[in-house]
């Protein structure tokens, strides 16, 4: 699942005593929210941080629907950031607190479908520039099920210092999932893009291959007069 799966693994409890006020930091509404904990309430305390965001990745259903501009590929969000749109894929606008998702064509045989999701912070998070590998490994590997780390990577995009964590989790012989997280701060914001595929071969590929056409063709805040 996308990166902000994850990072609610990070804040969120494993019990059911979730609040609506963390809640709403992740892009749900007061009566979202409220709805949320109750549901999770109702399944009981035996639930476990994975059983939350499993819970959390289809609610709420409705109000899905793009709120920003789609002019041909070109997707501009409500606070200003630009994508393509990759070819065959969609919008979904703030799913849980993502600035912007997107959501690709499911396999034919498991039917998970790829995403690629754009997290925006509005300040800077110095772990970006000194974090290493040691250290996502140690985060990730507390929540994720047979976490690896495939590769880690620093780069310059952007015009400023990214790095590029590719990693994998799950059961294999049950569509693992790959993941590709570039994160980098720019002009007094933090940005984090992540790619989240099945971890076979062919669908590896192609997806990857798409992220980097994405990345290629993205625009943060700063370049259109935002920041």
């Amino acid at each position: 699942m996308a990166l902000l799966l994850v990072m609610l693994a990070a804040v969120l409890p494993a019990q059911a005593d979730m609040t609506s006020e963390i809640l709403e930091n992740f892009g749900l509404t007061q009566t979202e929210a409220d709805a949320f904990a109750a549901l999770v309430e109702e399944k009981g305390t035996a639930l476990t941080a994975t059983d939350i965001l499993t819970l959390l990745e289809s609610f709420p259903d409705e109000d899905m629907a793009p709120e920003g501009t789609l002019l041909g590929n070109v997707y501009t969000d409500p606070n200003g950031v630009t994508v393509q749109v990759p070819e065959g894929w969609h919008v979904l606008e703030e799913r849980m607190g993502m600035t912007v998702m997107l959501m690709g064509p499911a396999d034919e045989t498991t039917g998970f479908a790829p995403t690629i999701g754009v997290l925006v912070l509005d300040e800077p998070n110095p772990e970006f520039d000194t974090a290493d590998q040691t250290y996502w490994d140690s985060f990730y590997g507390l929540f994720l099920e047979n976490y690896r780390c495939v590769s880690f990577e620093e780069s310059t995009y952007q015009d400023t210092t990214a790095h590029t964590l590719t990693l994998t989790y799950g059961q294999p012989q049950e569509a693992g999932i790959l993941q590709r997280q570039m994160y980098f701060n720019k002009n007094d914001r933090a940005y984090v893009i992540t790619l989240t595929a099945l971890a076979k071969e062919e669908a590896q590929a192609d997806a990857l291959e798409v992220f980097e056409e994405f990345l290629a063709g993205f625009l943060p805040y700063e370049e259109l007069g935002q920041g």
